[in-house]
């Protein structure tokens, strides 16, 4: 399902899966922005585990500002099929615990696409995401700096409990979610009645 959310390039889609692929070893071994990418690429070990991926940080740019909002959008809900395929593999299911919650990604780049000075003043991304109480991730979303926590929070609840597994192992899941004050609000409140979620929210 991924390598078919990933951009065509010209020079093929495998090529467009060695970056994806790159980027993902990149950011577990710890790269916080693109020019990190090239300092691992002078990395003997890191080029024998991403296949030789020795792409510049402006080819990777170039990559990641070629996906499409569907293409986007098919990947976060790969993410959640993972998730629930991952929990209901290993683990109980007859009740699950999903918490809400955004993060300053503090930058240090002024031209950088989407940074905005934070209410805590710090320069930044803001990361929207949402794990289960055994650490599974169901969403991740970087948004400009600045934005407000709770924003969209109606629609994500959606997306996630819409696409709960209909078998029999999530058939009386009983779901609840925390939160921080940040999502002490209406939108928030009414989404879980909705989906019956049981919450709690710091106020």
């Amino acid at each position: 399902q991924v390598q078919s959310a990933l951009p065509t390039l010209s020079s093929g889609q495998g090529r467009s899966w060695d970056k994806f692929q790159a980027l993902l070893l990149g950011f577990v071994a710890g790269a916080a922005c693109l020019d990190d990418m090239a300092t691992f690429a002078r990395d003997p070990g890191f080029l024998e585990i991403s296949d030789g991926a020795d792409y510049t940080p402006k080819a990777y740019g170039d990559f990641l500002r070629s996906f499409s909002g569907l293409q986007i959008r098919t990947l976060q809900e790969g993410l959640i099929k993972s998730a629930y395929s991952t929990r209901q593999t290993f683990a109980q299911t007859e009740s699950m615990v999903f918490d809400f919650d955004s993060t300053v990604n503090e930058q240090h780049g002024r031209k950088m696409e989407g940074v905005r000075e934070s209410k805590d003043g710090v320069w930044g991304l803001d990361t929207f995401q949402v794990f289960d109480e055994l650490g599974l991730q169901y969403w991740n979303e970087v948004r400009p700096g600045a934005t407000f926590s709770a924003e969209d929070v109606s629609m994500v609840i959606h997306e996630i409990l819409a696409r709960m597994p209909k078998t029999k192992a999530f058939k009386n899941t009983r779901v609840f979610g925390r939160t921080d004050s940040a999502f002490c609000n209406i939108n928030f409140f009414n989404a879980c009645s909705a989906k019956d979620v049981k919450f709690v929210c710091t106020m």
